[in-house]
Order: structure tokens, then C-alpha cells, then sequence
């Protein structure tokens, strides 16, 4: 017990535990996260050239999943291979 009370590196990693709980709890981590990846993306576009950022319009495609689409597909949930090819 007492080779517990002489290593400090011991004590910093409870101290940072018992903090990270209070931070979870209020979100801390979701919030610098999106703030952070936000940035990421500005830099990555002010950066970078159009051909390399921009967004393929022409290949966008918008499917429509009502009820017809899902009984002639047979049911709930797509699977993934078909989402792939979707």
C-alpha cells in the first residue's frame, strides 16, 4: 500500500478520471469536438485547391424511402451492401 501513496503518476491518473467525469457529463468533449473538426475544414479549404475540396453536384442522387419504396424492397432495415450500391 505504501508503494501506492510514493508514485505520483498514480494520483495524476485518478485526479484526471475523477475529472473527466464532470466533463463527459456536461458535454465538453462533443463541443470542442465540433468546434475542432469545423476548423479542420476551414483550413483544409482555404488551403487546398477547388479541384481537390469541391463538391461533385452532378453526382449527387436523392432517393425517396416511403412506404412503396420499402415494400417492394421487402422490409426494414436496408442492408448495408445495399446502401453501398445505393
Amino acid at each position: 500500500m505504501q508503494a501506492l501513496f510514493k508514485r505520483p503518476d498514480t494520483w495524476f491518473v485518478v485526479v484526471i478520471f475523477l475529472l473527466m467525469i464532470p466533463a463527459e457529463r456536461l458535454e465538453l468533449f462533443s463541443a470542442s469536438e465540433n468546434q475542432l473538426h469545423g476548423l479542420r475544414h476551414l483550413v483544409r479549404w482555404s488551403t487546398l485547391p477547388r479541384s481537390e475540396t469541391g463538391f461533385p453536384i452532378d453526382k449527387i442522387l436523392i432517393v425517396d424511402t416511403d412506404e412503396a419504396f420499402f415494400e417492394e424492397y421487402g422490409g426494414w432495415p436496408l442492408r448495408r451492401s445495399d446502401i453501398g450500391q445505393i
